[in-house]
């Protein structure tokens, strides 16, 4: 019996190790305008007090296949079905950092209550492939 603690106690760790690590974040409501690729889009963010922002955001963690070159087909689609999930309706967005070309790197929340991020969501279709930055 002792031996067996040992190995659950050991899993444990291993697991608290793995868990991902990512930057606090700001959130804020935003419309989704258009939907670039299955992991870029174009937001229109409400700072609040009739103040908003457009931009262009990048989906943490993950990477969708592009939608030129090779991964051509396979992009169009990743892109198709997340514009039916998002584009032109009201999301809640967390940004964490400024990344590369200017976009801001975030994470999209589906659904009402409790939301899931639509990273994990790709992931779990195997849409897209899990990337650290």
């Amino acid at each position: 019996m002792f031996t067996v603690i040992i190995l659950i106690k050991e899993k444990l760790s291993d697991m608290v190790k793995k868990k991902e690590k990512r930057p606090a974040g700001f959130i804020y409501n935003a419309e989704v305008l258009r939907v670039v690729d299955g992991d870029t889009f174009e937001l229109k963010i409400d700072l609040g007090f009739r103040i908003v922002h457009e931009n262009t955001f990048r989906l943490y963690g993950v990477n969708t296949p592009e939608t030129r070159g090779k991964e051509r087909p396979k992009g169009l689609k990743v892109k198709e079905y997340v514009k039916k999930l998002i584009e032109g309706k009201m999301i809640v967005v967390e940004t964490f950092k400024k990344g590369k070309f200017g976009r801001y790197v975030s994470e999209i929340y589906l659904g009402k209550g409790k939301r899931k991020p639509l990273s994990r969501h790709l992931l779990r279709k195997r849409m897209a492939k899990k990337v650290d930055y």
